[in-house]
């Protein structure tokens, strides 16, 4: 009966399907739709994934509570061994491999997540500066710790957005008060 239900407010358009059991109210252009729609993935990843993963980049910086600007339109997994899948078969999740340390692992609310000094760090090394900077000065504020940071960021020394990380460390500022606070200090 439930299902028949949703299914009935999926079609008149009440309802958009994001995952097999996972349903948004429709329409999700605003920033806080997209936050809400972005979640409901994260949900419906969470209740179906079986191998080891953590919700990372941008993705986890929203489950942090970080301040996000322009969030794109897929969530960021992280996980140990490569996936075997292709970027055409879910276009709503970007999926990362790498060596995770137990350091940079978290668990809020039931949900495996990157640590929000490691989700600082991947922001930093893979979003434009602008965006970057947002989640960076937010997550300082919350308490990141920069001298695991300053270690996540010694540890990826070659890797690909180090530079980039390194910039966005150097103009952060902990004591920012919103994203638009950040973005006119960048301008």
């Amino acid at each position: 009966r439930r299902r028949a239900e949703l299914a009935a407010r999926a079609r008149a358009g009440e309802l958009v399907r994001v995952r097999r059991g996972v349903y948004l109210p429709s329409a999700h252009s605003a920033p806080s739709e997209r936050e809400e729609w972005l979640l409901g993935e994260v949900r419906g990843l969470v209740s179906r994934l079986r191998t080891p993963f953590w919700v990372s980049h941008d993705t986890a910086a929203l489950l942090w509570g970080c301040w996000t600007w322009r969030l794109p339109p897929f969530a960021h997994l992280t996980q140990l061994g490569h996936p075997n899948v292709t970027r055409e078969r879910d276009v709503a999740v970007r999926r990362h491999w790498t060596d995770l340390p137990v350091r940079d692992r978290a668990v809020l609310d039931g949900v495996p997540v990157t640590s929000l000094e490691r989700t600082l760090v991947d922001c930093a090394r893979s979003l434009p500066l602008e965006r970057s900077l947002v989640v960076v000065d937010s997550a300082l504020r919350l308490g990141a710790d920069r001298d695991v940071v300053e270690s996540i960021v010694e540890e990826s020394r070659g890797k690909r957005g180090i530079v980039r990380a390194r910039r966005a460390l150097e103009l952060a500022d902990s004591r920012s008060e919103s994203p638009g606070e950040t973005l006119v200090r960048l301008a």
